[in-house]
């Protein structure tokens, strides 16, 4: 498959691949859409690569790129894209049409017409965040801008927080009792994954006729995906050695309070 460069600068090239990353980056395409080069789109994204290149490679001139903070920047980036790419791979492996298709037929093989659950989360990374949230939403903010300004969980963020129709095979077990045991409308307490702090909201239930394969095959990809991460960083976290060097503050006792 060619990579046709589509432009030029300074004797660097920019590629179509670099546009159909940056697109889907901005939200402005799908993550499995391409854009045509007739698609004002295209075009946008390309100057901004344009001048993007050029203020990097202004940057190399004028030495910005070996100051102390650039190269803090630059590490933090290679670690994020290296991460990211160490994911995609692990995905690759692990939830692909034939591991879909086994677990489809092993559902399908054990269980029955059970209930299932429609579902909707915000992600965040701690319990004080997660605190601050609940608060929020009792203060009657908006749950779906809540999710795009706070949530960290790339799957759902997209969609508004929504997990789409659960049954309790599918969800990881921290998360299947919060969803099966809330009432529809009501919002379970958080509850703690290795993914982050889960403020899940219940939208519907129902008991369903066998859904085909089809029907099924974006939910298995969707929680497949998510058991997939999370048992690859619990496997990464059990094997590594990692020492936490921060302190947080002592709460102020009632009496240093009142002196």
């Amino acid at each position: 498959m060619t990579d046709p460069v589509v432009a030029r600068v300074e004797g660097t090239l920019i590629y179509a691949s670099d546009v159909q990353r940056a697109a889907a980056a901005q939200g402005l395409i799908g993550a499995d859409s391409e854009v045509e080069v007739s698609d004002p789109v295209f075009r946008v994204t390309v100057e901004e690569l344009i001048d993007q290149r050029l203020l990097a490679l202004d940057a190399r001139r004028a030495g910005v790129a070996q100051q102390e903070e650039a190269q803090r920047r630059l590490a933090a980036a290679r670690e994020r894209i290296l991460g990211n790419l160490r994911v995609e791979t692990y995905l690759a492996e692990t939830v692909n049409d034939e591991t879909i298709r086994e677990l489809y037929e092993a559902q399908k093989s054990l269980s029955g017409p059970g209930e299932e659950r429609r579902a909707r989360q915000i992600v965040v990374a701690d319990e004080e965040t997660a605190k601050a949230v609940v608060g929020r939403l009792n203060d009657e903010e908006d749950f779906a801008a809540l999710v795009t300004e706070l949530s960290i969980d790339s799957v759902t963020r997209d969609r508004g927080g929504e997990l789409g129709w659960l049954s309790r095979d599918v969800l990881p077990a921290p998360l299947r009792s919060p969803v099966f045991t809330t009432d529809v409308g009501a919002r379970a307490e958080p509850v703690q994954t290795d993914a982050g702090w889960h403020i899940i909201e219940v939208l519907d239930r129902r008991v369903p006729n066998q859904r085909s394969f089809e029907d099924t095959r974006e939910d298995i990809v969707r929680f497949m995906t998510f058991d997939a991460i999370e048992a690859l960083m619990t496997d990464l976290r059990d094997q590594a050695e990692v020492e936490r060097l921060y302190q947080e503050d002592a709460p102020e006792s009632d009496t240093d309070a009142e002196e």
